[in-house]
């Protein structure tokens, strides 16, 4: 009976210890910053924008863009940040 238990402590440490390893590389993942590319295609020209943007994954923030529209006709356009 006492091995049974020793064992079955032995296994709950290494259980505990691999859990706290995965929750540990899970919140540095969710930590690092993310690079968002800014691209610009004809004839839009942004004037002004936030250089300094550094975001966490989930992390919102409201963004400000200054577009200038050099097309001869009126159309709608969106901006998406992927």
């Amino acid at each position: 009976m006492t091995v049974l238990k020793s064992t079955r402590i032995k296994v709950l440490f290494v259980l505990s210890i691999l859990l706290v390893s995965v929750g540990v590389a899970g919140a540095y993942a969710a930590l690092q910053p993310e690079i968002v590319p800014l691209e610009v295609k004809e004839p839009l020209e942004i004037l002004a924008y936030g250089s300094g943007l550094s975001l966490y994954p989930g992390e919102t923030l409201p963004i400000d863009v200054t577009v200038e529209d050099h097309a001869s006709v009126g159309y709608n356009t969106s901006l998406i940040l992927i």
